[in-house]
């Protein structure tokens, strides 16, 4: 199975292998499926009948040998499924050779991040596609949280990959179109919450409500508190640069706050701040110790 090919090939083979058992004039399996050459059968019948029938699919090529595993206390591995016979239901979940040691790729190994990520990712992923019931997945991933921990892998990376699994399934074109839809919402969302005053983290601006002075200001506390803050600087609490423009040239404010760009980042809000300051230097106030330009004229 070492060429890209092989898989395909042996596809190829088996499907015409198996299309002789229509020939078989004895009891047949009710339930019959392949991967590749690894086939699972539910077979109504007596330990006899089912010898009869591997013995035929074995003389069918005498190259291909079928070997035969049957349900021990009504559980049967296929591939990396465990099956289990509960009644008229079948129940399925995780298998692990008994010779699984759970070693895995560790986290101080020398490989890229995403590796190790993706194999989380994969693992859990494949662990939700196999087990029949929720507490089932549930069971398999707190056995994946003792491996990784045990692997290196810090909690917090574990509990967020893990977190990302749980919240929707993915159903191919389905899934994709749904994002796309969802991100259009973000994005209309994001602009309303960008107009509303309790933002934090915030580059605003105010205008002069008597001139075309304009106020550039950054705040991570919020807009709400900062216009407190400089309303309370009108009445001698405080100082601001709205408030002395307005009570040296008996101006007025309107205080309706201009949310210009949302940045959690200090250094980034910062550098943002003087961007916007420097674009609209002819109708802005800076703030701290520069050089104040308020209505293109400078104080």
């Amino acid at each position: 199975m070492g060429s890209p090919l092989a898989p395909i090939l042996a596809h190829l083979y088996m499907s015409e292998l198996e299309e002789n058992i229509i020939n078989f004039t004895g009891k047949k399996p009710s339930v019959f499926y392949r991967y590749v050459d690894d086939i699972f059968m539910i077979f109504h019948g007596t330990q006899r009948e089912i010898d009869l029938f591997v013995k035929f699919m074995n003389n069918i090529e005498p190259t291909i040998k079928f070997t035969l595993e049957i349900q021990k206390e009504n559980k049967l591995p296929f591939l990396d499924v465990m099956i289990e016979r509960n009644n008229l239901e079948l129940i399925t979940y995780v298998y692990r050779k008994p010779t699984d040691t759970g070693l895995y790729l560790r986290w101080t190994s020398n490989q890229p991040r995403n590796y190790k990520i993706n194999l989380i990712k994969c693992l859990c992923t494949r662990a939700k596609r196999i087990c029949l019931s929720d507490d089932l997945f549930k069971q398999e991933l707190e056995y994946y949280k003792s491996i990784f921990i045990t692997n290196g892998y810090p909690i917090n990376v574990i509990n967020k990959t893990i977190r990302n699994i749980e919240l929707i399934p993915f159903y191919g074109e389905c899934s994709l179109a749904l994002a796309n839809k969802i991100r259009k919402i973000i994005k209309i969302l994001h602009r309303a919450f960008r107009g509303t005053n309790g933002n934090k983290r915030i580059v605003y601006g105010y205008s002069c409500y008597d001139c075309q002075g304009y106020y550039i200001g950054q705040t991570a506390r919020g807009a709400e508190v900062r216009k407190e803050e400089h309303k309370n600087a009108f009445n001698g609490k405080g100082y601001s640069k709205i408030a002395e423009h307005c009570l040296n040239n008996k101006h007025r404010n309107n205080w309706n706050t201009d949310i210009l760009t949302i940045e959690s980042n200090d250094l980034k809000r910062n550098i943002k701040e003087s961007l916007l300051t420097k674009e609209l230097r002819f109708k802005c106030v800076l703030i701290e110790n520069k050089t104040h330009y308020f209505g293109g004229d400078k104080n």
